[in-house]
C-alpha cells in the first residue's frame, strides 16, 4: 500500500469524521436553542404584548395582496400572501392590523421544510396594541416561507387607512376611495409588518367597478373585466416600507408629458379638473431633473402619477410611484388662483418629490428619526423653488414659518428633533414644526458651514450607501464625519437629541469679539445645555465670511488676524450671516449701533435683516433686551420694503395690545367658550366627539392655541386652567400647558416693559424723527 495514500485517506476519513461531529454539534445546539425557545414562547405568549417594536425574527420580503372593493357597503375583501424569511427559532408570527375582520380558518404558512400548509394552533388578537400573533405546534424552519391570510375591512372616513373621500360634481355626489398609510395605517388595508424597517416588494391586484380609474404605485400590466367589474393587476414595486403603499380608485382623467429621459407623468383629478395640473406637472419635469443631477442618482420608478384628491389629512404624501395630493396643494388655475396658491403648489410638489428620494429610497429606520425625511424634504423643496423663484423669498418664508415652534422650543419643555418614542405614543404627533422646519434649518447651518461642493459630496454618499435600506441620524453623521473630516458625529449630538436652541452673545473690546453662548429660554432660566455652533461670520460685506467652531461656553475672536482693518472702529460684524444657523445673537450696544447703521445705509442682506430684527424681538420678549432699544432698532427699517420683514415689524404693535389685556377684556375667552358650549344648542352633535372622529383633535388644538395664548395675565391663565379641569381632553394637553406657560412669559414680559420708565419719550423721540 502506498503510505502517502494511505495517509491521505486516513486525512481524508478524519475530516469527515470531524464534520458529521460539528453538523451534530449545530444540530444539538440549534436543538436545545429551539426546546429553550419553545419553553418560552409556551410560558409567555404575553411576551408580545405592550412592546413598542415587533419582534425581528420573521422578515417580510414580498407581499401579494389582493382586494376587492364594494362601493355600495363601503367595504372591502382582502387577500394576502406574505413571503417571510424566518430567521431565527420561533412558533410565532406577530404582524400589525387593525379594524381588519381576520378569517382565522383562512391562515396558514407554507414553503418552507416539514411544514407545507400548516394551520396555527393559536390566534390571539390583540387589539389595544394593533398585532395579531398567529402560533404553530412546532418551530417553524430557518428559511423562506408563505403567510397566507383572508380578511375583510370597512372603508372609513377618517381620512387614514382606507378611506373614501366625498365630492360634488356636477349637482351630484360622487366618491374617490384613496389610501393614507403614513405613519402606521397600513395595517387598516392589510395585515403586515407596518414599521419602516420592515421594507419589502408589494405585488397588488385591485377589483373595482369597471367604469372607474384604478391606480397604484406601479403600471397596470393587464386588465380582466367580469360584467360591471373589473381586476387591475400592477406589477410588483421594489423594495420599500409599508406606509408608501398607496391606491386610489374614482372617476379620474390626466394630463401627461414625459421627462427628457422618457419617465411619463401624469397629473390625475376629478373628472373636468386635471387641466389645472398643468403648472404642477411642468415643475415635476423641471424638479425631477435637478433631483436627479443633484443626488447623481435618477428617479427610480417607471411612471410618476401625482393625484388630487377631495380631502387627505396632510398636504401631500410621497407614496412611491403614486404621490397623492390634497387638490388645492396640486391643482393652479391661472385665471382663478391666487399667488399664494402657486407657492403652496409649488412647495408641496417639490417636497413630496423630494421624498422620492430622501424618503422613499433611503428611509428612517425608525420614527424617531422621521427628520431625515421630512427636514431634508423641506430643505430641499424650499432650496429648489428658491432656485425657480426668487422672488419669493423661500428662505426668509421657512425662518417666517418656524417662528411660533421655535418660540414652543423656547419654552424647555418641547422635543429634540429627534424624538424619543415610548410605547403608547402614536407618531403622528411628531409629525410637527419642528421635526419639519427647525431640522431644515439645522441642515441648512451644515450646509452653510461646510460648503455647498462638500455637503452635496457628503450627502449623495449618504444617499448611495443606504439606498433600497433604512438610516438613523447616526449612519447620517457617520458618512458626513467620514467625507468631511469635521467631528460631526460629537457636534450634531447637540443639536438632534437636544431640544431648544442657544443665543450667542457678542461684546467687542479693542477689535477683540467675546462670545459666550447659553440656553436662549423666554422664561428667563437657565439650563447647563451647551452645543457646539457653527458660527458664521461677515464683516462689513460679505466677500470674505469666516467660519468657526464654538465648542466651548465662552470664546475670543482677534478680528485684527481677520483682516478688514479699514475702518475697524465702525465696520459692522454681523454674527449667523444670512440666519442660517439655529441660534439668536445678542450684541453689546456697540455692535448694535454699527447694525443699526448698516441696516439704514441698506449694507445687510434681506434675510440678515430679518435675522436681525425677528433676535431682538425674541431677546425682548424674553427680557434680555429693552423694549426701547427694539423701538430705536426699528426706527432703521423706516424705508423696508420687503413684505415678510414689515410683517415681522408689525409685531412690534402686539406689545400695546397685550396691555390692554385685563379682567374685563374677555373677548378671546367667551369665544373659546362659545366652542364648547356648542354640546348644549341642540343643533350641533358633541363637539369633542365630533373632533375625536373626524379631526383628530387638530382643530380644536390649534383654536386653544390661538385663544389662549393671546392672554398677558397669571389671573387669566388661572381662569382658563380651572375652565379646562372639568373638560379634560388628552388631545389638547400639551397644547393647553404649553399655551399657558406663554401666557406666564407674556405677563412677565408686559411687567418688564411697564418698568421702562424711558419708553414714552423713546417713543415720542422716534415719532419726532419719523415726522
Amino acid at each position: 500500500m502506498d503510505p502517502l495514500k494511505s495517509l491521505s485517506n486516513f486525512n481524508m476519513i478524519k475530516s469527515l469524521i470531524f464534520m458529521i461531529l460539528l453538523f451534530l454539534h449545530q444540530n444539538s445546539q440549534a436543538h436545545e436553542g429551539g426546546i429553550v425557545e419553545v419553553r418560552q414562547l409556551q410560558q409567555n405568549v404575553e411576551q408580545f404584548k405592550g412592546q413598542l417594536r415587533l419582534p425581528k425574527f420573521a422578515i417580510p420580503h414580498n407581499y401579494n395582496i389582493s382586494i376587492s372593493v364594494d362601493f355600495s357597503q363601503f367595504t372591502f375583501l382582502g387577500a394576502i400572501e406574505i413571503t417571510i424569511d424566518i430567521v431565527s427559532p420561533t412558533k410565532y408570527l406577530v404582524l400589525n392590523f387593525v379594524d381588519l375582520v381576520i378569517e382565522h380558518d383562512s391562515i396558514w404558512f407554507g414553503g418552507g421544510l416539514g411544514c407545507n400548509g400548516e394551520h396555527p394552533s393559536n390566534i390571539v388578537e390583540v387589539k389595544e396594541d394593533e398585532i395579531l400573533i398567529i402560533g404553530f405546534d412546532d418551530i417553524l424552519p430557518i428559511g423562506k416561507g408563505i403567510l397566507g391570510i383572508r380578511y375583510n375591512g370597512t372603508i372609513n372616513d377618517q381620512l387614514r387607512g382606507f378611506y373614501a373621500s366625498a365630492y360634488e360634481q356636477y349637482g351630484e355626489m360622487q366618491t374617490m376611495l384613496v389610501t393614507q398609510f403614513e405613519p402606521t395605517d397600513a395595517r387598516r388595508c392589510f395585515p403586515c409588518w407596518d414599521e419602516p424597517a420592515f421594507k419589502a416588494t408589494f405585488k397588488i391586484a385591485l377589483e373595482v367597478p369597471s367604469n372607474l380609474v384604478a391606480l397604484s404605485n406601479m403600471p397596470a400590466i393587464s386588465e380582466k373585466y367580469n360584467g360591471l367589474v373589473k381586476t387591475v393587476y400592477f406589477q410588483e414595486s421594489p423594495i420599500m416600507s409599508t406606509y408608501l403603499v398607496a391606491f386610489v380608485i374614482g372617476s379620474l382623467d390626466y394630463i401627461e408629458t414625459y421627462s427628457p429621459d422618457g419617465l411619463k407623468i401624469r397629473v390625475y383629478a376629478s373628472v373636468g379638473k386635471s387641466n389645472r395640473g398643468k403648472f404642477a406637472l411642468d415643475l415635476a419635469v423641471k424638479t425631477l431633473d435637478l433631483y436627479k443631477r443633484y443626488f447623481s442618482i435618477p428617479y427610480g420608478l417607471p411612471k410618476l402619477d401625482m393625484v388630487g384628491v377631495p380631502s387627505l389629512r396632510c398636504e401631500g404624501m410621497e407614496n412611491y410611484g403614486l404621490i397623492i395630493y390634497r387638490e388645492t396643494y396640486l391643482l393652479y388655475d391661472e385665471l382663478l388662483s391666487s399667488q399664494k396658491d402657486k407657492q403652496e403648489v409649488a412647495d408641496t410638489v417639490a417636497h413630496e418629490l423630494a421624498h422620492q428620494w430622501l424618503g422613499n429610497l433611503v428611509t428612517m429606520e425608525w420614527w424617531s428619526d422621521l427628520w431625515l425625511n421630512e427636514a431634508f424634504a423641506t430643505w430641499m423643496a424650499h432650496s429648489v423653488i428658491n432656485d425657480f423663484f426668487p422672488e419669493w423669498n423661500m428662505w426668509i418664508q421657512l425662518l417666517d414659518d418656524t417662528l411660533e415652534s421655535l418660540e414652543l422650543d423656547a419654552l424647555d419643555e418641547y422635543h429634540p428633533i429627534q424624538v424619543n418614542m415610548t410605547y403608547g405614543i402614536d407618531p403622528i404627533v411628531i409629525f410637527d414644526p419642528i421635526v419639519y422646519n427647525k431640522g431644515a434649518i439645522v441642515i441648512l447651518m451644515v450646509q452653510s458651514y461646510l460648503g455647498n461642493i462638500s455637503f452635496q459630496k457628503s450627502l449623495d454618499t449618504y444617499i448611495k450607501r443606504y439606498s433600497f435600506t433604512n438610516a438613523k441620524t447616526e449612519d447620517l453623521w457617520s458618512v458626513f464625519q467620514e467625507e468631511t473630516k469635521e467631528p460631526f458625529e460629537h457636534m450634531m449630538y447637540s443639536w438632534t437629541k437636544q431640544k431648544g436652541y442657544p443665543v450667542v452673545n457678542v461684546m467687542i473690546k479693542e477689535n477683540i469679539l467675546e462670545i459666550s453662548q447659553s440656553h436662549f429660554l423666554l422664561d428667563g432660566s437657565s439650563s447647563d445645555s451647551q452645543w457646539i455652533i457653527p458660527i458664521t461670520l461677515s464683516q462689513g460685506s460679505y466677500d470674505s465670511p469666516k467660519t468657526f467652531l464654538l465648542d466651548s461656553k465662552s470664546s475670543k475672536l482677534n478680528l485684527t488676524d481677520q483682516g478688514n482693518q479699514e475702518n475697524s472702529q465702525t465696520t459692522w460684524i454681523k454674527l449667523n450671516m444670512n440666519q442660517v444657523g439655529l441660534y439668536k445673537v445678542q450684541y453689546d450696544d456697540e455692535l448694535t449701533t454699527r447694525l443699526r447703521n448698516a441696516i439704514q445705509a441698506n449694507q445687510l442682506s434681506a434675510m440678515d435683516k430679518y435675522g436681525l430684527l425677528d433676535d431682538y424681538f425674541s431677546l425682548c420678549k424674553a427680557t434680555k433686551q429693552t423694549l426701547s432699544s427694539f423701538l430705536s432698532l426699528l426706527n432703521a427699517y423706516r424705508e423696508e420694503t420687503n413684505p415678510f420683514i414689515l410683517r415681522r415689524i408689525g409685531m412690534a404693535v402686539y406689545v400695546s395690545i397685550m396691555q390692554t389685556v385685563n379682567t374685563t377684556n374677555r373677548f378671546g375667552y367667551e369665544f373659546l367658550l362659545k366652542v364648547y358650549k356648542e354640546t348644549d344648542d341642540g343643533e350641533k352633535e358633541n363637539w369633542d366627539e365630533k373632533i375625536s372622529k373626524k379631526l383628530s383633535g387638530k382643530v380644536l388644538s390649534n383654536t386653544v392655541s390661538y385663544i389662549v395664548k393671546v392672554f398677558g395675565t397669571s389671573e387669566k391663565a388661572t381662569e382658563i386652567s380651572n375652565f379646562f379641569k372639568s373638560r379634560s381632553n388628552p388631545l389638547i394637553s400639551d397644547t393647553l400647558r404649553q399655551s399657558l406657560k406663554q401666557v406666564m412669559i407674556k405677563e412677565r414680559w408686559i411687567q418688564s416693559v411697564k418698568n421702562e420708565f424711558t419708553l414714552c419719550d423713546t417713543i415720542k423721540d422716534l415719532v419726532r424723527k419719523a415726522l
